[in-house]
C-alpha cells in the first residue's frame, strides 16, 4: 500500500485479548505488544497471527492463565516474563515456577492472599516495563 503508515496494537487484559484478535483479522499490522492478556484461541489461529507479538506477563497475574489450557486454548507472541524482582527475565518453565512460587510465600508473608489480582494491575506492567527499557 503506497503512503500506508505503521499500525502498532496493544491492549491490557481483555483489550489485549481484542487486540490480539484485531490482528489476526487485519493483515498490515505491524507489531503487537499486550499486557496480562488471556489466551485468545486455538493452535491454528495463533498460527495465522503474523505480526511480530510481544507478550508481557508479570509473575502471578492470574489473566494470562485463563481459559485454562486444557481447553486447547494458546498464547501467541514471545513471552516477556516480568519476575518478582520486577525484572525482564526469559526464564525456563521451572524457573518461572519457581519465581511464582517465591511471589506467592512474600504475598503470605505480606497478608496479601490475591497475588495473582495485584499482579494483574496495570500500574505494575509501565512500572517494570520503564524500568527495563533500558536493558
Amino acid at each position: 500500500m503506497r503512503g500506508a503508515k505503521a499500525l502498532y496494537v496493544t491492549g491490557h487484559s481483555l483489550g489485549g485479548a481484542m487486540a490480539t484478535i484485531a490482528a489476526g483479522k487485519l493483515d498490515h499490522v505491524n507489531f503487537l505488544c499486550t499486557f496480562g492478556s488471556p489466551r485468545t484461541g486455538w493452535g491454528q489461529y495463533v498460527k495465522n497471527i503474523t505480526c511480530r507479538h510481544v507478550r508481557f506477563v508479570n509473575n502471578n497475574d492470574i489473566v494470562p492463565s485463563v481459559p485454562p489450557s486444557f481447553l486447547m486454548y494458546k498464547h501467541h507472541g514471545e513471552l516477556m516474563y516480568i519476575n518478582y524482582y520486577g525484572n525482564i527475565r526469559k526464564m525456563s518453565f521451572w524457573q518461572r515456577m519457581k519465581d511464582q512460587w517465591r511471589g506467592r510465600m512474600m504475598a503470605v508473608k505480606k497478608k496479601a492472599p490475591f497475588d495473582g489480582v495485584y499482579d494483574h494491575d496495570m500500574k505494575y506492567y509501565i512500572r517494570y516495563t520503564e524500568r527495563n527499557a533500558n536493558d
